[in-house]
């Protein structure tokens, strides 16, 4: 489910145009343009086997543009791993408290939500 580190794929490699595009308030608006370029710089993850992630970290934004302006942003779009919905991506794990951090620096005020889960008794 991860997006894979190769060479020329971190938002910064898929060229400027993207992230010029995606801070162009215009086009922003337009919610298949949107589409477009979240698909461009962070794609929807792949559908596979059924999967349980414990303690994934997730990023909830209220429009899709919001993602794509952070997922476009070299310092916040390589700490996302994937998108799981237009307004949602999975973050790494281990640096979720940095992309609180970044986003606290820049302005937002992220809600954490923290839950813990135990292994439930079985009957």
């Amino acid at each position: 489910m991860a997006k894979s580190k190769t060479p020329g794929s971190s938002p910064k490699a898929k060229g400027a145009g993207v992230v010029r595009t995606a801070r162009n308030r215009s086009a922003a608006r337009d919610p298949k343009s949107v589409a477009k370029m979240l698909d461009e710089l962070l794609p929807l993850a792949e559908p596979g086997a059924l999967e349980i992630h414990l303690n994934a970290a997730v990023l909830e934004l209220a429009e899709p543009a919001q993602l794509l302006e952070l997922a476009a942003d070299p310092a916040l779009g390589p700490l996302l791993l994937c998108r799981l919905a237009p307004n949602v991506a999975l973050v790494d794990p281990g640096r979720a408290g940095e992309l609180a951090d970044v986003l606290r620096r820049r302005g937002y005020t992220p809600k954490i939500l923290k839950r813990e889960i135990t292994d439930a008794a079985e009957p």
